[in-house]
């Protein structure tokens, strides 16, 4: 799917009408026949036929032959990227996200892995400092604030996506 909107001179003029932008709001929920679309917007079906008419030449809906005796009208990828020019990269704003997330939850696990009390006064008399106690067997956890920060940020930036889009539905 490409990132790019086509605005050609037939786009142009569907969108110049107040009516049409509000066909194209209307079939963004669901698909909708003529008669359902005229009694929603309380207008003729001859007038709304007339409007989907220049929206289905510009290639914003098409219309749908059901096995029923109803034609339904939907909207297309175009119609659909006029409409919602951000949705493409919020989905890939929660892709990666959520990738981040994961590799940052690794990472925080990896780094919580207890370290011996021998290790940590070795260290501690290189930089010339004093323990208090002798090193035993028991163990001592570092915490990794920055994974922390990070499992955070990702997590937040994927909620605000998955907000976004869930507002959108």
């Amino acid at each position: 799917m490409s990132d790019k909107i086509t605005l050609d001179r037939e786009t142009f003029k569907a969108l110049a009408a107040d009516t049409r932008i509000e066909i194209l709001k209307r079939l963004e929920m669901h698909k909708e026949t003529l008669t359902d679309l005229a009694h929603g917007m309380s207008m003729s079906p001859s007038t709304i036929k007339e409007h989907a008419d220049k929206l289905s030449q510009a290639g914003l809906i098409e219309q749908i032959d059901s096995d029923t005796k109803w034609k339904y009208y939907k909207l297309t990828e175009k119609g659909r990227s006029v409409l919602n020019p951000y949705e493409t990269k919020v989905w890939i704003l929660l892709a990666t996200s959520a990738l981040l997330l994961m590799g940052s939850v690794y990472a925080l696990v990896r780094g919580v892995v207890p370290a011996p009390v021998e290790k940590l006064a070795e260290t501690a008399r290189g930089e010339g400092l004093l323990l208090a106690a002798e090193p035993s067997a028991t163990q001592v956890v570092s915490i990794p604030y920055m994974e922390i920060a990070l499992v955070v940020l990702f997590a937040v930036m994927l909620g605000v996506a998955v907000g976004y889009l869930l507002r959108r539905r």
